[in-house]
C-alpha cells in the first residue's frame, strides 16, 4: 500500500512540473509497476490455499486502475471546457440567443452521430481506431476553437464536426470497459471516478480562471486531460466489439419492445425529463 502511494505521489508530481511527455512516459512505467505487483501478490499472499480480503481488494484495485485514470482525466477535461463554455462565448461577443442554439447541437448532433458511427465501427471491426480518432478529433477541434472560430457561423460549423465526430466515444469506451471488467457490477465503481476528476479540476481550473482573468488556461488543460486519456485508451485498454446475438431482433421489432413495455417508456421519460433540465441548468444558468 505504501509502494502505491508512493508511486502516485510521484505521478503528480511529474504531471505538474513536466508537462504530457513526461506524464505519458510515467503512466506506462506506473502501469508496468502495477502488473508487477499484483503478480508478485497472487505468488505471495496465499493463506491457507486463499487470498487475504486485503489481497484480494489489492488486486481489484489494480487491475482496474487504468479505467478509473482514464475517468478522471476524460472528466476533468469537460470540467475544464463545459461549465464556462456560456461564459467563453459570451465573452466572444455571442448574444444568448447564439449561445441556446450553439448548446442545443450538441445533445441533437450526438443523437445523430452516435448510433451512426458505432453502426460503422461494429460493421468494420474498427472499434479501437474509431474510439482513438474521436478522442483526437474531440481534444483538437475543441483546443482550435479558442483559436480560430469566434464568429457565430463559424461555430456553428465547427460544433457540426466536433459534436458528431466526437459523438461515439462515450458508448464505445463504456463498453470496452465494461468488457474489461471481471464484473460488469462494478463499472459504477470506474465510473465514481470521473466525478471526482470533474470535482477537482472544476474548482482548480475555476479558480485559475477567476485569478487570471483568462480562459485561455483552460483550453490548454482540456488538451492535455483530453491527450492523456487517449493515450491510455491506446496503450492499456483491448476495445472489443460488442457481443453478436444470432436471433438479432429487427429494428421494428425492437421499436415495437421500446413502445410496448411500460418499464422502458418510464426509463426513457426519466432520462429525457433529466436531460431537458440539465440541458437548462447548464446552457442557460
Amino acid at each position: 500500500m505504501a509502494s502505491l502511494q508512493s508511486l502516485l505521489r510521484s505521478l503528480k508530481t511529474i504531471c505538474v512540473v513536466e508537462g504530457l511527455s513526461s506524464t505519458l512516459e510515467v503512466l506506462y512505467s506506473f502501469f508496468d509497476r502495477i502488473s508487477s505487483m499484483e503478480e508478485s501478490d497472487m505468488k505471495t499472499s496465499q493463506v491457507g490455499g486463499e487470498l487475504t480480503s486485503f489481497r484480494k481488494l489489492m488486486q481489484v484495485e489494480t487491475k482496474t486502475i487504468k479505467f478509473k485514470a482514464i475517468f478522471v482525466m476524460m472528466f476533468a477535461a469537460y470540467a475544464c471546457v463545459l461549465p464556462f463554455q456560456s461564459l467563453v462565448l459570451s465573452d466572444w461577443g455571442i448574444t444568448n440567443a447564439q449561445i441556446g442554439i450553439l448548446g442545443a447541437f450538441r445533445p441533437a448532433l450526438g443523437a445523430i452521430g452516435a448510433p451512426l458511427l458505432s453502426s460503422i465501427a461494429d460493421k468494420t471491426h474498427q472499434h479501437k481506431p474509431m474510439l482513438i480518432v474521436s478522442m483526437l478529433i474531440a481534444a483538437i477541434l475543441r483546443f482550435a476553437n479558442f483559436w480560430i472560430a469566434h464568429e457565430f457561423w463559424q461555430l456553428v460549423v465547427l460544433c457540426l464536426f466536433l459534436d458528431i465526430s466526437a459523438s461515439p466515444v462515450e458508448n464505445l469506451l463504456n463498453n470496452s470497459i465494461v468488457s474489461g471488467l471481471d464484473d460488469p457490477d462494478d463499472y459504477g465503481k470506474q465510473r465514481l471516478w470521473g466525478a471526482v476528476g470533474w470535482g477537482i479540476a472544476a474548482v482548480i481550473f475555476g479558480s485559475i480562471t477567476t485569478y487570471f482573468h483568462s480562459f485561455e488556461f483552460l483550453f490548454y488543460a482540456f488538451l492535455f486531460f483530453m491527450l492523456s486519456a487517449t493515450a491510455l485508451v491506446a496503450w492499456k485498454v483491448d476495445v472489443v466489439p460488442p457481443k453478436q446475438t444470432e436471433n438479432k431482433p429487427s429494428f421494428l421489432q425492437s421499436l415495437k419492445v421500446l413502445f410496448t413495455s411500460l418499464d422502458l417508456f418510464i426509463f426513457f421519460f426519466v432520462v429525457a425529463a433529466l436531460g431537458a433540465g440539465n440541458c437548462k441548468n447548464t446552457k442557460h444558468l
